[in-house]
């Protein structure tokens, strides 16, 4: 998965904290993805594709954002 700190500081225009929440999860969930502790879900990869405008296949390193 793309690492979340690029995000906190461009594409969503958030802070790290307002961007967590959007998200619905804690920030401790969001480490956890960042650092392969866990893996985010269908539905999580999903929401955040839809919510922030970018494709599946790069929120997972596939690919380059349209």
């Amino acid at each position: 998965m793309i690492p979340m700190n690029r995000w906190y500081n461009g594409k969503s225009g958030l802070s790290q904290k307002a961007f967590v929440d959007s998200l619905g999860v804690s920030f401790r969930t969001i480490q956890n993805y960042e650092y392969g502790v866990t893996s985010p879900s269908y539905d999580f990869l999903q929401n955040l594709s839809k919510k922030y405008n970018v494709s599946m296949m790069f929120l997972v390193g596939k690919g380059e954002n349209d």
